[in-house]
């Protein structure tokens, strides 16, 4: 099964950004999460 090429298929891609505010502010709100320092993690 190619993920590219298959509707629905689970992918994952990595972010390497040099600006990891701006990044987080624009990935929260294009996705509706928001940012928890305890976790780390978008949630």
């Amino acid at each position: 099964m190619n993920p590219f090429a298959t509707h629905g298929a689970f992918s994952w891609f990595e972010l390497m950004s040099g600006d990891v505010e701006g990044a987080k502010k624009f990935y929260g709100e294009l996705l509706s999460r928001s940012y928890s320092p305890e976790l780390e993690r978008l949630v």
